[in-house]
């Protein structure tokens, strides 16, 4: 059995304050796409060749053919695709492949729990759920609005609190 793992890392830095989003995918940006193939099984893997197909709600697909070497007991290699483009809507990443006998090869996760294949013969591996910009550019202004807050709360409601704590404390002492 061999055991897949689709790795993808969004590219997209939230603007000015460049901080790295890597698992916030955005309509239109780019991320970068890689996997993870590890033999699970207890013999040698042959080798063979493995086919990702990223099937986007919008009616796009980007097909992704690699070998595989072959691989002992617990092997991992990480073949990468390098950086594409989130195409829009959501996406999910169906996996196939075929070891160097012909034979299909069987699918599991990284905790090894077997993955079962569609009638197309296909199995699905990984999904995204990307966003658009403008909702992400309104969760951060709602952040921002939050923290400039703070200051407020403090002088007006926290401050005065504590004040009539200890002066309520001050008057049951006396």
């Amino acid at each position: 059995m061999i055991g897949i793992e689709i790795v993808a890392e969004s590219c997209f830095k939230v603007p000015y304050l460049r901080i790295p989003q890597k698992s916030t995918f955005i309509n239109g940006e780019k991320y970068k796409l890689s996997a993870k193939i590890k033999n699970m099984g207890t013999k040698n893997f042959p080798g063979g060749n493995f086919q990702v197909i990223i099937q986007w709600s919008i009616g796009l697909s980007v097909f992704w053919n690699f070998q595989v070497k072959p691989l002992s007991p617990n092997e991992v290699i990480e073949p990468e695709y390098g950086i594409t483009d989130v195409l829009g809507g959501p996406a999910l990443f169906l996996a196939k492949g075929n070891d160097v006998n012909g034979k299909v090869v069987s699918f599991c996760d990284r905790w090894g729990n077997r993955l079962y294949s569609q009638p197309s013969g296909y199995t699905h591996v990984y999904s995204i759920i990307p966003k658009n910009a403008e909702a992400l550019y309104e969760l951060w202004a709602l952040i921002i609005a939050v923290i400039s807050l703070f200051p407020i709360v403090i002088k007006d409601v926290i401050i005065p609190f504590v004040q009539w704590l200890i002066l309520g404390l001050n008057t049951l002492l006396n």
